[in-house]
């Protein structure tokens, strides 16, 4: 009897089995409900084609679920009509965007928050007229601080700023004002607050600046524009306080990799105009292995250039390897091009130079002679520093000017060891064979070209190298036929050229014999005088033919003889041909 009421008992307790059945009946948290209106009935895909029609349905569900999400789906169809540029009209587009904000009105702070609601808004404003754009920043006006420092609301805040009237923008800028740091050094931040650098006027680029320099200056801002110089003249006991937390910030944006920032370049060319030699070494340290991320401004590039002027021999070493693959870039680059010259005109080892930097230059020979920018570095070399001014402006000049550092017992010394025409000519013997190779080979194009021809004219006047391949070309096109298209001699660059070597008294070796240019030129041109004397820009080289001492009495007798033939030309320069020959 014992035995039966065990088994009984054990028969009346719940098996496994049944505890997991009841479980699975009354689960009340199933991954899916049924299919009543609710998420999407789960099914095992038999297919991928299946899968991927499961996986959709759980997409909508989840984008179900967002906030105001059947007002974004509907403004989501307006916004693909007003972006439609080919098929929607102007007045129709406006009309659109009037219902639309009509829509969403009192919900864009909301809305601006999601990727989907800010590429709308954005839109908007850029479609958008004054008025529309007025509506929007209304409901705007006071968060832009905080919507800057989100993922996809700041990328309208800056097409605000790009859009924005001067009042808007100034309204803008205030709530930026004193949070300049704080932006700065934010990752979503430092792009709103660039913009607006850029589009400032000089004014509040100078109240962006200044917060720069200490905490005083994001409370208390200038009335009126002014520089740090003009700051420290007024208060020069403050110089200390102002440097220490301009490098501060600057060490905080090279750690997060933000020197990129144009705001930054204007900081530090103020640092550098100011600080001293103490200061400007410890700056210098810092920036040189991350200098080739300043030279895309204006600013930028001055500190770069001025950085590589008051650098050891060792930072220049680590400057010139940072530019590895990145050489013609920058050469062409409208300000960054300097740093690469500046390397040029003050580092010492031309060995580590020659590798490196001219290396890439002669790689990339094709994109640069003909190139404003990128001429600039190989006439560096080429030319003698007494032919600076003929190729760089006054401030680019002043800025290959040699810089002072401190040396032992805080004695100002020179920062280079060499002298210039001596590394100037140590490059040009790496380079001087490869510039008349490849000059004798594209002569046709160089000496047309409006900066090519300055590399032509400078490599046949200072560089070293078999230069009767690059004379025998430029005599052969000045004997083709007068009527031929683009002759070289009534070409205005060409013949300017020809006209300079001319003037200079250019000479060659041929055959153990040194033959004078501007006789071989009047040898060339014999049987076509009257043509060129009586032909725009042609006449220039004809003029300075009169004038050279070895061919004038020769080609004077010859224009005397034809002379009637040049009376009745109203070429320019052919009145001051017949002046000459009286």
């Amino acid at each position: 009897a014992g035995q039966v009421t065990t088994k009984g008992k054990r028969a009346n307790r719940p098996t496994k089995s049944t505890n997991k059945e009841k479980k699975q009946d009354h689960n009340p948290k199933k991954k899916f409900a049924g299919s009543g209106g609710g998420k999407p009935t789960p099914l095992q895909p038999s297919t991928p084609a299946e899968s991927r029609k499961i996986q959709q349905q759980k997409r909508e569900y989840r984008k179900s679920l967002r906030t105001h999400h059947d007002l974004v789906t509907q403004a989501k169809t307006y916004w693909e009509r007003i972006r439609d540029t080919v098929n929607v009209t102007a007045p129709e587009r406006k009309k659109l965007i009037d219902e639309l904000l009509n829509i969403i009105k009192g919900l864009l702070m909301d809305l601006i928050r999601k990727h989907d609601g800010s590429r709308i808004i954005q839109t908007c404003i850029k479609y958008g007229n004054a008025a529309q754009r007025k509506l929007i920043f209304a409901e705007l006006e006071g968060h832009f601080l905080e919507l800057a420092q989100k993922k996809y609301s700041r990328f309208l805040v800056n097409r605000f700023i790009d859009a924005a009237s001067k009042p808007q923008r100034e309204i803008i800028f205030k709530e930026f004002y004193g949070n300049v740091m704080t932006m700065i050094k934010h990752k979503d931040a430092c792009e709103v607050i660039e913009k607006a650098y850029t589009c400032s006027t000089v004014y509040q680029k100078v109240l962006f600046v200044e917060e720069f320099y200490g905490n005083e200056f994001a409370l208390f801002k200038a009335k009126e524009t002014r520089t740090l110089k003009d700051i420290l003249k007024e208060t020069p006991e403050k110089q200390d306080q102002i440097m220490t937390s301009i490098t501060n910030v600057i060490n905080t944006l090279l750690t997060k990799g933000l020197i990129y920032l144009s705001i930054s370049h204007h900081v530090l060319k103020e640092y550098y105009d100011n600080a001293s030699p103490e200061q400007i070494r410890e700056i210098t340290g810092l920036l040189a292995p991350e200098l080739i991320h300043t030279v895309r401004t204006k600013f930028g590039a001055h500190v770069a250039a001025t950085c590589v002027g008051y650098a050891t021999a060792k930072e220049r070493k680590i400057i010139i390897k940072s530019l590895k693959g990145n050489v013609v870039p920058v050469c062409q680059e409208p300000y960054g091009h300097m740093l690469v010259v500046k390397l040029l005109c003050v580092t010492d080892d031309t060995v580590l130079l020659g590798k490196a930097i001219v290396k890439e230059m002669i790689e990339g020979i094709d994109d640069l002679v003909t190139d404003g920018n990128g001429r600039l570095a190989f006439l560096q070399i080429l030319a003698p520093e007494s032919n600076r001014t003929r190729y760089f402006c006054p401030s680019s000049a002043q800025l290959l000017e040699p810089n002072e550092v401190l040396g032992p017992n805080n004695i100002l010394i020179p920062s280079c060891k060499k002298d210039s025409e001596t590394r100037r000519s140590e490059l040009l013997a790496q380079l001087g064979n490869e510039m008349m190779e490849y000059c004798s080979k594209h002569v046709s194009v160089l000496i047309r070209d409006k900066f090519g021809f300055a590399v032509l004219l400078e490599t046949l006047l200072h560089a070293e190298g078999d230069k009767i391949a690059v004379i025998d070309e430029i005599i052969s096109l000045i004997k083709k036929k007068p009527d031929t298209e683009d002759h070289v001699m009534a070409n205005p660059v060409a013949s300017r050229f020809i006209k300079t070597l001319i003037v200079t008294n250019f000479s060659y070796q041929q055959e153990d014999e040194e033959k004078v240019f501007a006789d071989t030129v009047c040898l060339a041109i014999s049987k076509n005088e009257v043509k060129w004397a009586s032909t725009d820009y042609a006449t220039a080289v004809i003029i300075a033919l009169l004038k050279h001492e070895s061919t004038g009495k020769l080609l004077k007798g010859r224009l005397q003889e034809k002379r009637k033939q040049l009376d009745g030309s109203g070429a320019r320069g052919t009145k001051s041909i017949l002046t000459l020959l009286e």
